[in-house]
């Protein structure tokens, strides 16, 4: 249990640096309002399909922590295109 509960923390660790890198990256402005979302994964080979709701709580998270949503409840986050 110890050690998957380390994996899990180092691993949302690693997302929350990298979603801030990358909106370091690209000027993104802090968030002031309601922001639309679209997350595209491509899986390629024999990669195995992904847990949609594990990824967008982890984007999510990662986006609230570096500022670029205000929040990830209903009216403050929209998911789509």
């Amino acid at each position: 249990m110890r050690r998957t509960l380390r994996k899990s923390i180092r691993l949302r660790k690693e997302c929350h640096e990298f979603i801030a890198y990358y909106s370091r990256i690209a000027n993104m402005e802090k968030a002031t309002g309601p922001r639309r979302v679209s997350l595209v994964i491509n899986l390629t080979g024999r990669q195995r399909k992904y847990d949609c709701d594990a990824l967008n709580m982890a984007v999510n998270d990662a986006l609230v922590a570096c500022d670029m949503l205000i929040g990830d409840r209903e009216g403050e986050a929209y998911w789509g295109n």
